[in-house]
């Protein structure tokens, strides 16, 4: 009887792994395939109460971007009297510098409602994308001469909204399930197709708080910033801190078809004197190009502007726009001044017949008004 139990377990034994063999696992879970989302969304509650306000006056924002990730943050600084529904949308671009029309990737919801910060994280892939938080509707298709989405969740700041062109070329080759296959990866980690050139600031000498003007040239459609660096030597910052840092930062400026873009940095009010550095870069590509501009200090007298006047050549009148013509100048001067067209030029009384008919002018006017007068009187005599 023992032997024939033992018999029997054992049986059992080997007879059970082939059942299941044969049929489905009953304890293996059913692993739907998924896709990696390049959208996540991180929400912290403060707490607090209050009055409501409305969410032009309750929302603040701020970016961050950086190799692998562009960062929406969203602060909700008191309830809102009204729920906000947003949504996170990445669009991709045909790339190679083209940046439309767009077609809709990915979309995540969003809703905000109470004080907190909410933190929308894009992932950066080679993919050539778009990426926006709006309100409202979310097309298949957007072009700006077509159809459109929502208005931003920030509607009147672009710098929420980042158009990323990838970070290169790939190709890759493969033949069957039993072979191997071979990829091909070209990534371009800085953008370099897409750095701007021909950077120049004006001016090229200011003071804490004015501001500089920086301009260049890039990629048509491409969003390019510039920030201003503090020197090397500016008190209190470490090497690390100047390399990684910035002091000012532009709003971006979009490059037009001409391939040309300009936008504007505010000097600190604290800005230390010393040569600093003017970088530009594209919106989300690490290569930069960097000018210079000298920062001097606050109650110190700035190099004078150039003049934009034509220089005075032989035979011309030389005009000072503060007061009369300069000293010296000869008749001959100002008569051939006088009948050079296209130019200001002053009334000269050095000398030159020029004043003549002014006189002549003069005279009738006295005349005239004597025979009036004794016209007047003699109608009234009578």
């Amino acid at each position: 009887m023992t032997v024939g139990a033992l018999l029997l377990t054992v049986g059992a034994l080997g007879v059970l792994p082939a059942a299941t063999a044969q049929g489905a696992d009953p304890v293996t879970p059913n692993v739907a395939a998924v896709t990696e989302s390049n959208i996540r969304i991180v929400q912290t509650p403060s707490g607090g109460g209050g009055l409501c306000l409305p969410p032009a006056l309750a929302l603040r924002q701020s970016t961050r971007s950086d190799a692998t990730t562009f960062r929406l943050i969203i602060r909700v600084t008191a309830p809102l009297c009204s729920r906000v529904n947003a949504v996170a949308a990445i669009y991709q671009m045909p790339g190679n510098g083209v940046a439309w029309p767009q077609t809709l990737l990915e979309t995540a919801p969003l809703t905000l409602k109470e004080p907190g910060t909410t933190e929308v994280i894009f992932t950066k892939t080679c993919t050539p994308v778009q990426f926006d938080v709006i309100t409202g509707a979310t097309p298949t298709t957007i072009s700006p001469t077509g159809t459109w989405h929502g208005p931003l969740l920030f509607p009147f700041d672009t710098s929420t909204s980042l158009q990323w062109f990838g970070c290169g070329t790939t190709t890759s080759t493969s033949t069957t399930s039993t072979s191997t296959s071979s990829t091909t990866t070209t990534i371009d980690d800085g953008c370099e197709n897409y750095t701007p050139s021909n950077v120049t600031v004006s001016p090229s000498t200011a003071r804490p708080g004015d501001s500089l003007t920086v301009s260049g040239t890039g990629t048509p459609g491409t969003l390019v910033q510039a920030l201003l660096e503090p020197p090397e030597a500016a008190e209190g910052l470490s090497p690390a801190e100047i390399e990684a840092g910035f002091v000012a930062l532009s709003d971006p400026a979009l490059v037009q078809p001409d391939g040309t873009w300009t936008t504007a940095l505010l000097v600190p009010s604290d800005a230390a004197p010393g040569t600093w550095r003017v970088v530009a870069n594209a919106v989300g590509c690490e290569t930069r190009v960097t000018t210079e501009v000298t920062i001097v200090a606050e109650d110190s007298a700035l190099p004078p502007t150039p003049s934009t006047e034509p220089p005075v050549v032989a035979g011309e009148t030389a005009v000072n726009p503060a007061g009369p013509e300069v000293a010296g100048i000869g008749v001959e001067r100002n008569q051939q001044a006088n009948s050079s067209p296209g130019q200001v030029r002053g009334l000269a009384f050095t000398g030159s017949a020029a004043h003549l008919p002014i006189a002549l002018g003069i005279a009738m006017i006295t005349i005239g008004g004597v025979l009036l007068l004794g016209a007047r009187r003699r109608n009234l005599s009578a």
